[in-house]
């Protein structure tokens, strides 16, 4: 499946991590950024989002607007 954001949207695929004893757990507010249309800078980093708000999603993708993308997330190692 191949999704493509439109207007002032950026499609963020959501993260779960599953712990040593098989438990998942979902990041509220950090996802990896499939498209935007508005910035394609942003695709293909993890992002930190907005998640106050009740956004519409399809399977583990939400539908996020642009102006509530706070932060590209940088894993320095």
């Amino acid at each position: 499946m191949k999704l493509k954001a439109v207007g002032d949207y950026v499609i963020i695929k959501t993260e779960e991590d599953t712990t040593v004893m098989g438990i998942k757990i979902k990041h509220d507010n950090m996802g990896l950024v499939i498209s935007c249309s508005k910035d394609k800078s942003l695709e293909g980093h993890r992002v930190i989002y907005n998640n106050d708000t009740i956004y519409k999603k399809y399977a583990s993708h939400l539908f996020v607007p642009y102006e509530k993308v706070f932060a590209i997330v940088e894993d320095l190692e």
